[in-house]
């Protein structure tokens, strides 16, 4: 798949699509998706995380809240210091994100967002990703716990209690590549995409029965919020959902460009996203053969149509991986 390198991208213009107060009216003729999504945010105080540059050699960690529309930083450190991404909790409490103040070693991080107060939770030769429990309990992640298995890019998956650092490593194997982790609502499983060769694949990790299942050839896939399937982008790059057993397949949409296409246009991207309500789909389409300009769309679930929901392009002329 050729769509791994802009997922960074397209994951930051997609929420800026979410929150931009750009959509006045949305294309099926309902009530504007802007103004849903709103009411939503700032009735349940949501709050959203990103990292800026400061002065072209320091980075801040910023928490923008969607009820007041304040914006606050809350942890500042050296360019290098700190990983290009955050997530914030789903309590809205804390900002998790990988500090590197320290050669050869990665250290999560935990920063309450009221206190501003920093907790170091573990420090490991190699780690990336990050994934939040529901109950705001846990963080899965994936990384090397030695310098040997960093060296040879042997990988796994981990999960940390925040509270009391005590390190889960799921029995899975080193793997080259794992990327794109999250739990279930319930908390019971974690999907996770690993690389095998040239190819992707979808896996839910039972956390119960302490084993793995194989579900399809696929990427970033997204439990809907009931936890009963997951979206992700599809071998054909269009965007199908399966149950957690593997069953149950079914493809929403087509791509309009095949995967062994050498042009990204028309290429549907990730990652997708689940509106609050559970009906819709959120993802993005190339505009051009590098997918430096994306378009984002919707599939409403019940009716299975994709419709562009506004003729809104960025280009990201400055990114850099």
């Amino acid at each position: 798949m050729k769509n791994n390198k802009c997922l960074f991208v397209l994951f930051f213009a997609l929420l800026f699509f979410l929150f931009s107060n750009i959509f006045k009216e949305d294309a099926m003729g309902n009530q504007s998706i802007y103004d849903e999504i709103i009411n939503v945010a700032q009735r349940e105080n949501w709050k959203r995380v990103g990292i800026q540059e400061k002065n072209g050699n320091a980075l801040e960690v910023m928490v923008y809240s969607f009820k007041d529309g304040k914006a606050t930083n809350i942890y500042s450190g050296r360019i290098g210091e700190l990983d290009a991404s955050a997530l914030i909790s789903p309590d809205s409490k804390e900002v998790a994100f990988w500090l590197r103040d320290r050669p050869g070693v990665d250290t999560l991080s935990i920063v309450n967002i009221e206190t501003h107060n920093l907790k170091k939770i573990i420090g490991i030769p190699e780690g990336f990703g990050l994934a939040w429990s529901s109950d705001s309990k846990r963080i899965a992640f994936v990384g090397a716990l030695t310098k040997e298995d960093s060296a040879k890019f042997q990988h796994s998956l981990f999960v940390v209690d925040i509270k009391t650092g005590e390190i889960k490593s799921l029995p899975i194997g080193n793997i080259g590549s794992l990327t794109h982790q999250s739990f279930s609502p319930d908390d019971l499983k974690i999907v996770y995409v690993k690389s095998l060769g040239e190819n992707n694949y979808i896996t839910v990790y039972d956390l119960n029965k302490n084993e793995s299942l194989q579900l399809v050839e696929g990427n970033t896939p997204m439990w809907s919020l009931d936890g009963l399937q997951i979206a992700y982008l599809d071998a054909d790059n269009g965007i199908s959902i399966i149950s957690p057993d593997g069953k149950n397949k079914e493809k929403l949409i087509k791509s309009d460009v095949s995967s062994q296409s050498e042009s990204m246009e028309g290429m549907t991207m990730g990652p997708i996203y689940w509106f609050p309500n559970g009906e819709y789909l959120f993802y993005t389409k190339c505009l051009s053969s590098q997918c430096e300009i994306g378009s984002p769309h919707v599939i409403r679930i019940s009716t299975r149509k994709s419709e562009e929901v506004s003729q809104y392009n960025w280009i990201f002329s400055s990114w850099s991986q």
